[in-house]
């Protein structure tokens, strides 16, 4: 019995392995969201221990689009957009001259992050059969980002020496790591997931093969 086992196995893999969902020359566009940042992790312990006390992240917007120079690799094209929201609840004591007296007013310190991140890079395609499709991929590239502050109290003397953590500056040089994969369920449409450092852990997107 167990020899008819490993027949049907080999006939699985050799069906599996005919032909290749993807070869030299195809372009693949792809359009997906990813989550969460590394710095998710990373920055908890800033927030709680400055008062931030309300995060927004509502995810990374990936748009990408691969070329195949070889059946193996191809360059790839990724930008990538995210948004954070952080809400800091403030204290400010006035004092009143008129009546000799000081009161406590609660206000919000509301940033908004805008992130984008540009990359370039190759993918080396290791497993692939008709359906299948994995790779190991490397972006170099660019981070660009720009914030919003506001306040919900009006406050001209309101001293401002709570711990902002996103004015730290983000390094303009982007790099990412990866490992990914996708499932054809028909001739050019493909769900894709991906794992990786220097963007989102976890990347799921839908991809079309132009050609």
């Amino acid at each position: 019995m167990k020899y008819i086992y490993l027949i049907l196995f080999c006939c699985f893999l050799s069906k599996q392995n005919y032909g290749q969902a993807l070869e030299k020359n195809n372009l693949v566009l792809e359009f997906g969201m990813g989550y969460p940042p590394l710095s998710y992790f990373t920055s908890g312990s800033a927030f709680n221990n400055f008062g931030i006390n309300k995060v927004i992240n509502v995810g990374t917007f990936i748009l990408e689009a691969e070329y195949f120079v070889s059946d193996k690799i191809g360059f790839e094209i990724s930008t990538m957009y995210s948004f954070y929201q952080n809400v800091e609840s403030l204290q400010f004591t006035q004092f009143d001259p008129v009546s000799g007296t000081s009161k406590s007013i609660d206000y919000d310190k509301i940033i908004n992050k805008n992130r984008f991140k540009f990359l370039l890079g190759p993918n080396f395609h290791l497993y692939r059969t008709a359906n299948l499709d994995t790779y190991l991929g490397l972006g170099f590239g660019i981070n660009k980002s720009f914030q919003t502050i506001k306040y919900t109290e009006t406050l001209p003397s309101a001293p401002d020496n709570a711990f902002d953590f996103f004015n730290l500056d983000t390094s303009p040089i982007a790099m990412r790591v990866s490992y990914g994969l996708r499932y054809f369920f028909s001739e050019y449409w493909a769900f894709k997931a991906e794992f990786g450092l220097g963007g989102p852990i976890i990347n799921l997107s839908i991809s079309t093969k132009l050609n």
